[in-house]
C-alpha cells in the first residue's frame, strides 16, 4: 500500500510524463481525470506514456492491465509502491 507521500510522488511523475508525451500541462493532471475524455490523450500517446512509465520505473505492465486504464489514477496504481521517481 502506498503512503500519501508515495502517491503524491507517483502522481507528479505520471503528470510530468503525460506533459512530456502529450503536451497536456502537468497542472491539469489530477487522479480523477479521464485520459481520453477529459485530457484528450489519443491511443498512440497513451502507448508512449505507458512505455515511458515502464522504462523509467523499470517494470513491465501487462497488456491486460493496460486495457483497463481509463484515468490518471489507474496509471498511478500501476507503479510499484516501493519506488520513488
Amino acid at each position: 500500500m502506498k503512503t500519501s507521500e508515495q502517491e503524491s510522488n507517483h502522481l507528479a511523475f505520471v503528470a510530468r510524463t503525460i506533459e512530456e508525451v502529450s503536451g497536456v500541462p502537468a497542472s491539469d493532471v489530477s487522479p480523477e481525470k479521464l485520459l481520453v475524455d477529459e485530457l484528450g490523450i489519443d491511443s498512440l500517446s497513451l502507448v508512449e506514456i505507458t512505455f515511458t512509465l515502464q522504462k523509467v520505473a523499470g517494470v513491465e505492465i501487462p497488456e491486460e492491465e493496460m486495457a483497463g486504464v481509463r484515468s490518471v489514477a489507474d496509471l498511478v496504481d500501476l507503479l510499484p509502491a516501493d519506488r520513488s521517481f
